[in-house]
């Protein structure tokens, strides 16, 4: 159904951030015309009487932002196994409870966090998790673009030890039978170092190049895992990854945490997508990224919230918020990190990470239909002066009242349309009392 959103302000990428009063055509999946002509928009109305009109008033519209790392069904891990550190929380509470998820449980709690993100302007994703068909079923419901990743490897224990296997037949299947969904990029996924045997690597990279699609890590995450490596092969993550050809594929790397200048140039020489994920860093004190050098260096560097269980929300407007600020008294300079460079690296960054490289990102004619339009007549966001310091300073998920991923309304006034949220919070709850959280 074609949209039309009238007497729009649009947000455009600029320093400080600038609006731009047109009204937006979108038709298909993209936008399809950008126009402060009336008599245009009366045509294009008389046209396609069948299309939707939406008030622009009061709002502002913005290029969705994209969760370029998550773990969506760990929704119901949420407030669960709080104020511990990384690998006690992940090896003792986490993997434990998440061995009981069924593949219907992953369907209602990916549903969970896709609602969640929507409500909040996401309109992009990238999830690393296991059941993947049930992530497929949930996205495919709620009209999500996402980044998913099939899984070439896998864990099995002998006698008490670990063991990494090929699972890569499977994988190709997988990725064969859902390559040509337009809403979803598949890459392989390669969880990090320390979960899978290194003599395996060369499986998830071959299959990669099979497919001709991108590797999604974690990546530098805490100094435990740097010190192991280090220990183990005397070589950071970084170098062993390179080494084992990782780096020949598309690779989202997510956190990037612990890195010396060594890994940073690394980082740069190898086009490698970071995406930082604040919010989860600090809570399990894990570190803070250097994220200010590497967007020197010329690194693309996106927002992600990591999951539920770590974060503990999918609020994108937080990840932004919290970057600057750590950032700024990191580097003791104020003028780092903009808030317009926040913006970018939430939706454009984003985009480019997770495999939709100028598809998408800004609000212009040609691109993805991607958009949310963002209420500003809240006492928090009076006076707005400063566009971009309102959006990332200021403004909350709940000021978010519509969303329109690729020519499809998903969110109007406010209300889910692809959703039933109550009925999916009630099966979340359901499986976390299953699991005894």
């Amino acid at each position: 159904m074609p949209i039309v959103i009238k007497d729009a302000c649009i947000y455009k990428h600029a320093p400080g951030g600038a609006l731009v009063n047109a009204n937006i055509f979108i038709k298909g999946n993209k936008i399809h015309r950008i126009t402060d002509d009336q008599d245009e928009v009366k045509r294009f109305i008389d046209e396609n009487p069948e299309v939707e009109i939406i008030s622009g008033k009061n709002r502002i519209v913005l290029p969705g932002f994209v969760n370029a790392h998550t773990h969506s069904p760990m929704s119901v891990f949420r407030n669960y196994a709080s104020d511990r550190s990384l690998h006690d929380w992940l090896f003792n509470m986490i993997i434990p409870k998440e061995q009981l998820l069924t593949e219907e449980d992953a369907y209602w709690t990916s549903l969970a966090s896709q609602a969640e993100m929507i409500r909040s302007g996401t309109c992009a994703f990238a999830d690393m998790y296991f059941h993947f068909e049930s992530l497929v079923r949930a996205v495919r419901e709620s009209g999500m673009r996402v980044n998913l990743s099939v899984m070439p490897l896998a864990n099995k224990w002998v006698d008490g030890k670990r063991q990494t296997v090929s699972n890569a037949q499977e994988a190709i299947s997988l990725y064969k039978k859902y390559n040509d969904d337009e809403m979803i990029k598949l890459y392989s996924e390669l969880h990090s170092i320390y979960l899978y045997d290194i003599d395996m690597i060369h499986v998830n990279v071959e299959v990669a190049k099979e497919l001709n699609t991108g590797i999604h890590i974690h990546l530098h995450e805490t100094e435990k895992e740097v010190n192991d490596c280090l220990k183990e092969y005397n070589k950071r993550p970084i170098e062993l990854l390179r080494e084992n050809g990782v780096f020949t594929r598309p690779v989202i790397a997510a956190h990037c945490v612990v890195m010396n200048d060594d890994d940073i140039e690394i980082l740069k020489e190898e086009n490698i997508n970071v995406c930082e994920n604040i919010s989860s860093n600090l809570k399990l004190v894990s570190g803070i990224p250097r994220i200010p050098e590497m967007l020197e260096k010329g690194v693309n560097v996106a927002l992600g919230t990591d999951g539920c269980a770590s974060n503990n929300n999918l609020n994108m407007f937080e990840e932004m918020h919290i970057s600057a600020i750590v950032h700024k008294n990191q580097m003791k300079d104020p003028t780092v990190m903009p808030a317009h460079k926040l913006i970018e690296m939430a939706t454009k960054n984003g985009y480019d990470a997770v495999g939709f490289k100028d598809r998408a990102g800004d609000v212009a004619e040609g691109m993805l239909a991607d958009l949310m339009m963002v209420d500003i007549s809240s006492l928090h966001c009076t006076p707005i002066n400063e566009v971009a310091a309102c959006i990332v300073y200021s403004m909350q998920a709940s000021d978010v009242d519509t969303v329109i991923i690729n020519g499809r309304t998903v969110m109007k006034n406010k209300e889910l349309v692809t959703i039933d949220e109550e009925l999916v919070k009630h099966k979340v709850r359901t499986v976390a009392k299953r699991l005894g959280l």
